[in-house]
């Protein structure tokens, strides 16, 4: 059933648009022209203030429209987000089945009462339903529709992977979840603690689906830690040989989950860029980030692995980073007044 459910995704998302600063008249008018019932919008934090105008300008230009919003902002502050945006629904979390739920119930007529990870107006009042739990099997959603976007504006030069020029780069996610507590990232607020990953087979759909539809050359992973499962990364890495992509590609990873095996297959099948999360040289501020495994001594003694696999790195050995004087010299460094 989710996975038939899952496929009917497209019926949710008819068109998806991107509006640039500058363009908001012909925004309005295109989505005026489409006229759809449900108008949602996914927020980050620093996209709030330009989400209020959206919402602003189009309930004026479209009325009796219900308004939707979702991702990490809303899902952090829904009722703070419903009555500021004025909303009629914030969907909270992973919103692929809450959404085909909640569509279900506007088509009906009914309530949202019972649908699970929606905060919602009923009158003037504001209501809070249980949380949805995550999608267990990530394998059972569709490959994202692409097509329902202009996607040419996000396939241009230079790319995605520093140092390399990049004609038609784009981004994936392999994996949901991240198991660490670190206190700045609210990454687990949409995807929780447990780690759920997509098969090998499934990842190298899309990105044959990428290939033929829209002959990307490169790939950043967006997962929160892409070396979690070694034996995952290296079945994906022959799965690359066998398939002979041709691609340049970078991901994220932790200091304490890479080996000398990991690194040399990914390099191997154009892994050029990896980031590794060192945030502090301080083990004191590292400890109150809750940063574990992460520890000076794991920073240090893991560099000659990663070095001895970069082609570029950009410093050099003994080189120091005497960043405080470069802020000065420019004019960036304001001390805090005693």
């Amino acid at each position: 059933r989710d996975v038939e459910r899952s496929r009917g995704l497209g019926d949710v998302y008819k068109r998806q648009l991107d509006p640039y600063p500058d363009d908001e008249q012909d925004f309005v008018e295109e989505v005026k022209s489409f006229d759809p019932e449900i108008i949602g919008l996914s927020i980050t934090t620093t996209q709030y203030r330009r989400a209020k105008q959206i919402v602003s300008v189009l309930k004026k230009e479209l009325k009796n429209r219900y308004f939707i919003a979702g991702g990490v902002h809303p899902t952090a502050l829904p009722e703070r987000t419903l009555q500021e945006l004025g909303l009629d629904a914030v969907v909270i979390a992973e919103g692929e089945e809450t959404m085909l739920e909640l569509k279900e119930h506007q088509e009906q007529g009914k309530s949202l009462a019972g649908v699970r990870g929606v905060t919602y107006r009923e009158g003037e009042q504001i209501k809070n339903n249980e949380l949805r739990p995550p999608i267990a099997d990530i394998n059972t959603l569709p490959i994202p529709k692409r097509e329902f976007l202009d996607f040419k504006k996000y396939l241009v030069p230079p790319g995605n992977i520093r140092g390399f020029y990049l004609e038609r780069a784009t981004t994936l996610i392999a994996s949901r979840g991240c198991p660490y507590n670190c206190i700045f990232c609210g990454s687990n607020l949409i995807f929780g603690r447990r780690v759920r990953r997509r098969s090998v087979d499934n990842v190298i759909a899309e990105i044959k689906y990428l290939i033929d539809n829209y002959q990307i050359d490169g790939l950043w992973f967006l997962d929160d830690t892409f070396t979690l499962d070694p034996a995952w990364v290296i079945q994906l890495c022959q799965a690359f040989k066998q398939n002979k992509f041709n691609l340049t590609w970078g991901c994220q990873v932790r200091v304490n989950t890479v080996n000398r095996e990991m690194l040399q297959a990914m390099k191997e099948v154009g892994c050029v860029q990896v980031d590794i999360g060192v945030e502090s040289g301080s083990d004191k501020i590292l400890k109150i980030m809750k940063e574990t495994g992460k520890g000076l001594s794991e920073l240090t003694s893991k560099y000659p692995e990663y070095y001895e696999y970069a082609d570029r790195i950009p410093i050099k050995e003994g080189e120091k980073f005497e960043f405080i004087e470069k802020l000065k010299e420019k004019d960036f460094y304001y001390p805090l007044e005693d």
